[in-house]
């Protein structure tokens, strides 16, 4: 939801009466910011399993 706020609030902002097709590049820059988000979530996920996520956990012996 958020992401497509930000995109059409910002579509319009920056491209507003310069005649670009404001319809086509909202709904690219939505599919490129979802496509980008469901490759990148398993990575955070996986990253995040990889991390201590506490200081603690850095002086932990095995």
């Amino acid at each position: 939801m958020s992401t497509t706020l930000d995109t059409i609030i910002f579509i319009t902002v920056a491209f507003a009466g310069t005649g670009a097709p404001l319809l086509n590049l909202m709904l690219g820059q939505i599919i490129l910011k979802m496509l980008i988000s469901l490759l990148l979530i398993p990575l955070v996920r996986w990253v995040r399993t990889q991390v201590p996520s506490t200081p603690a956990d850095l002086t932990a012996q095995p």
